[in-house]
């Protein structure tokens, strides 16, 4: 048991990574642009300070979010492909229902809390499928790599 709640912290973990990752690639992405059109990129500490806020709203959502997604998902008995599906419907709803829940919190349209939720989508699958990867493909690597090589057998035969 405490092995697999092990599991789920180091999937979280790298999740988190993912999450953070993915902030500094849109930010990259968002300041070629910016050079690009010859529009203002927002001073020194831009890039720096917006990496740092996905990191902080990553370690929040990574455990609010994929923690009870992978929980529904490990409760579906069958293949990886079934249980990655659920998860991935699941991680979709808690979605919504955050980005619900933020909008009606800081009254925006809900044009804007669509979009809001878009654009949540597409972030979802990186970390997802780290999470998954690590909870679900974790043990089955191990296993693999501390499996003992098979020993070759010398025959000298006899004539």
């Amino acid at each position: 048991m405490f092995g697999r709640i092990a599991l789920h912290g180091i999937g979280a973990g790298v999740a988190w990574v993912v999450f953070t990752v993915q902030g500094l690639v849109v930010y990259l992405v968002l300041l070629a642009y910016a050079v690009g059109e010859d529009l203002g990129t927002g001073g020194p500490l831009a890039g720096p300070f917006l990496v740092l806020i996905a990191a902080v709203v990553g370690a929040v959502l990574v455990p609010l979010l994929f923690v009870p997604s992978m929980a529904l998902g490990a409760a579906d008995r069958g293949g990886p492909a079934g249980r990655f599906a659920v998860t991935a419907g699941a991680a979709a709803l808690f979605a919504a229902i955050y980005v619900a829940g933020v909008s009606v919190a800081t009254d925006v349209t809900a044009a804007d809390a669509v979009v809001a939720w878009l654009v949540g989508l597409l972030a979802l699958p990186g970390p997802l499928g780290a999470y998954a990867v690590v909870v679900y493909g974790g043990p089955a690597i191990w296993r693999r790599l501390l499996r003992p090589e098979p020993r070759a057998v010398i025959d000298v035969g006899t004539p």
